[in-house]
Order: C-alpha cells, then structure tokens, then sequence
C-alpha cells in the first residue's frame, strides 16, 4: 500500500469516527433532554413559588381559558410567614378518607401511557398511593395534585392526537398555570413545612414521568408549547376547588368524541 493509500484510509477512518461520535452525541443529547424534561406543572412550581404570592381572582372556566386573559399576580416577592408557611392556615383541614386502591402489579403499569387505575378516578394507581402517603392529613391537597396528574393526562392527548392548533396549547397552558398555582396556594396555606414543597412535589413529578414514553410525550408537549409564557394566576380555595371539580371528567372524551 502506497503512502497516498495509506493517508486516504486514515482519512477515511477518521471520518466515520466523527460521524460516529457525532450520532452518539446527538442521541445521548436527545436523550438527556428527555429525562431531564419533568411534567412542567409540577417543575414551574418551585420558579413560581419563589417570584410571587397568591390571591383571590374569578376563576376563569376551562373551556373560555384559551380566549380570556386570566387574572395574574403583582410583582411582590413572597414573604414567609412567621410560622414557616407561606399563607395564612386554612381553616377546616380535613384528612383524606377515601380508600386508596391496590397497590398495582409493576410490569402491568409500567406496559401503558398511563399505567393501571383499578378505581377508574383518572389517576394512576400509584400515583393516587404516592400522594395519598405524603399529604393524607390534608384532603384540599391531595385534590391538587391528583388533579394535575388529571391534567397531565388530558395533555397528553394533545400529543398523541397531534392537535397543535394555537387554542388547544394555550388551554394547555392554562391548565400548567391552574395546576402551579392551586399547588402552591394550598401547600403554603397548609400545616407541611413549605422549606419541603419542591422536593415533596418533585418526588410525584419523577413519578408520574418514571417510563421513556411517559418523559417522551411530556417533551414533545413542552416543545410545542415552548413559545408561550406561563402566567402566575392568583387563587383561592373554592376557585381551586372548582378547577379540581372540572378535571374529574374522562380526559379523553374529546377525542373519543371525534
């Protein structure tokens, strides 16, 4: 093999190896940006919760949500209680008393979007469990969080029916906004030591985006609705109340419908 021949192979050579690694990178970027993408209603929270402070507003109806402008909050930063919460205590916190459902066979919920829900609450038996576990003594929020989930649920079937029309991704990002700010609101108001609320709300986010399908169809949603910006909604008890009434339809009769 000739001097020239031999150059022209280490050529060659080094260029698959740049393509290769190249390949990988790209891959291995994807791929991170994924598992580092949690549900953006639970990971907003904690950007929000440092910035703002909650108050009353109208509760703004879901089906309005994408052609009115919702009521957002000044731009006071937060001042902690003296008791370590947020917001003055609610009255009347009750425990949750409902009975949770069996704790689901793994594989069987790990072999669908939206894993095992024996007791057909659009809740995923896990995640009704996991929650129950961390704020049973506060019925108010436990609905919070199971209505995020519900949430969640409803958006991903934006991805997976691929409506991507500007109404849609805005009621999408309304219901972000609600979830954030309901969470927050009754969290803050609540007996929990607020210094825990993120690590307490991360823990169900990594949950409830615990498969590759799961953390994949949340990116995709976070990338179609990347061009919009979160509004920080002033809430109350009975409008958060109300907001969790509206998730407890099926979330995907709109689309069972068409």
């Amino acid at each position: 093999m000739t001097k020239k021949q031999i150059h022209l192979s280490i050529i060659f050579f080094m260029i698959l190896l740049i393509i290769t690694v190249f390949l990988s990178y790209q891959q291995g970027l994807s791929q991170d940006e994924l598992f580092q993408h949690s549900d953006t209603s639970f990971d907003q929270a904690e950007i929000q919760e440092e910035t703002t402070s909650a108050s009353q507003s109208t509760v703004i109806p879901t089906e309005t949500a994408s052609q009115d402008e919702p009521d957002q909050l000044d731009d006071d930063p937060i001042t902690e209680l003296e008791s370590g919460r947020l917001y003055p205590l609610r009255n009347n916190i009750q425990p949750y008393t409902e009975e949770l459902p069996p704790i689901p066979d793994k594989q069987e919920n790990f072999a669908t979007l939206h894993g095992v829900d024996s007791n057909n609450n659009y809740v995923r038996d896990d995640l009704e469990i996991a929650v129950v576990e961390k704020f049973e003594d506060d019925k108010d929020l436990v609905e919070a969080f199971f209505s995020a989930i519900r949430s969640n649920y409803w958006r991903d079937q934006i991805v997976l029916n691929e409506q991507f029309d500007e109404e849609t991704l805005q009621k999408s990002s309304w219901s972000v906004d609600m979830d954030v700010a309901c969470k927050s609101y009754l969290y803050g108001s609540s007996d929990y030591d607020w210094n825990n609320r993120y690590s307490s709300s991360k823990d169900i986010s990594n949950q409830l985006r615990n498969t590759w399908e799961r953390k994949e169809i949340a990116f995709k949603l976070g990338t179609a609705t990347k061009h919009i910006t979160g509004k920080i909604l002033k809430v109350d008890t009975q409008m958060c109340l109300e907001y969790f009434q509206s998730t407890k339809t099926n979330p995907y009769s709109q689309w069972e419908e068409e």
